[in-house]
């Protein structure tokens, strides 16, 4: 596959997401921009009014190194593959879910003060959205090793574990992933029928109006589809570029 074609193929939101975060971690690398500018701290919303931060602080990696890498390509996985889950009739869904799991990721950073950058913790999240509703994908880890995607953010604990690094966003990703997939999923189908996280219908006309035009192009561009032209009906399926024998991840 040309990379031109792979660039096309890959849903909107995740396309512009992974360009952005290759576009601030550059900006770091080559110390074009003090990196604090981008966190979110209390001294930067409320003493120097930087209110960019409260979205840039989920595009900060670091610099250009193999954790870049790793971070970019489960950007890749987990979010194009929740994107693809939720396309094309289900988008408002996915534009809610992106902005109820910020909310969430900010909460549980917030408890142990976790809050200057959290593109980890909202990238775990969504991993652990994607691992809950497609479980018995299987991915390939490093050395081979294959397994369901429902023990994907375990491993990647363990993994962390072993290479001495912080497991405390990962927890807070899946915290904040697995309140979602209760209050979304569990409740709403239980005793009591909550259904706390119902899409607002005025985010669904924004979506129809201003969202990606599925049916003129396959992901890209906005606008509504033409009148009288509907999308094809797709149901949930799995991200196609990971199905088969599994994908290496790192």
């Amino acid at each position: 596959m040309e990379v031109e074609e792979f660039v096309k193929s890959m849903p909107f939101f995740t396309k512009h997401y992974m360009l952005a975060i290759f576009v601030v971690t550059a900006t770091i690398s080559f110390n074009l921009i003090n990196y604090e500018y981008l966190l979110l701290t209390y001294e930067n919303i409320f003493e120097h009014y930087r209110i960019w931060t409260l979205v840039t602080n989920f595009l900060v990696i670091g610099k250009f190194s193999f954790h870049f890498l790793f971070k970019l390509f489960m950007v890749y996985y987990a979010v194009g593959s929740i994107e693809k889950y939720h396309t094309p009739n289900k988008y408002a869904d996915f534009v809610y879910l992106i902005m109820v799991c910020m909310g969430f990721v900010w909460i549980y950073s917030l408890f142990v003060d976790a809050t200057a950058y959290m593109s980890t913790q909202f990238i775990l999240c969504l991993m652990y959205i994607y691992c809950k509703k497609e479980p018995l994908n299987k991915v390939r880890f490093m050395f081979g090793f294959v397994f369901k995607n429902a023990y994907l953010p375990w491993v990647l604990v363990v993994y962390y574990l072993i290479t001495d690094q912080s497991i405390k966003q990962l927890l807070i990703g899946i915290a904040a992933g697995h309140t979602y997939i209760v209050l979304k999923d569990i409740l709403p189908n239980s005793t009591y029928k909550y259904n706390i996280l119902e899409t607002p219908k005025f985010l669904q006309k924004l979506v129809i109006k201003y969202g990606p035009n599925f049916a003129a192009n396959n992901f890209g561009g906005f606008g509504a589809p033409n009148a009288g032209e509907q999308p094809r009906r797709q149901g949930p399926q799995p991200f196609r570029f990971f199905r088969g024998q599994g994908v290496r991840l790192g």
